[in-house]
């Protein structure tokens, strides 16, 4: 008798514990990245994506219409590489309705954003490095 009861107490908490545990929000899982393929396809997903290496781009970075990103650099570079103007030549565009927020848990702080190169105005070119924190000095 005694161990029905005990068996049936147990099985209650259990089930409340379930219960409770469907109104918890789902925690997203960050996905590494470490090449421009896997970078756009978890960018293009949502969520948390950190660098798992440098990652050298050959198009711009598109976070999509209705998408929220987090991107942590982790210490690494995300390149673009261009050297001359060009149109599209920035290195992430964030496309209206998108969020995104850039971070960097590396210890130094030394995630850097480079190698854009786009059209300013008609007749001024626009190149820019973005450091996770300002260069040391």
């Amino acid at each position: 008798m005694k161990t029905i009861k005990t068996v049936k107490k147990f099985s209650a908490v259990l089930l409340a514990a379930l219960m409770l545990s469907a109104l918890l929000p789902l925690t997203a899982f960050a996905a590494n990245a470490s090449s421009e393929a896997a970078l756009v396809r978890y960018v293009n997903a949502g969520g948390t994506v950190i660098l798992a290496k440098d990652v050298s781009l050959t198009n711009v970075l598109r976070i999509p219409t209705g998408v929220e990103v987090t991107l942590d650099l982790n210490g690494h570079t995300l390149n673009r590489g261009l050297t001359e103007c060009r149109d599209l030549g920035s290195v992430i565009r964030v496309e209206p309705g998108a969020t995104l927020t850039v971070k960097d848990s590396s210890n130094k702080n030394s995630g850097v954003i480079t190698g854009g190169a786009s059209w300013a105005s008609t007749t001024t070119c626009s190149t820019a490095t973005r450091h996770s924190s300002p260069p040391a000095t």
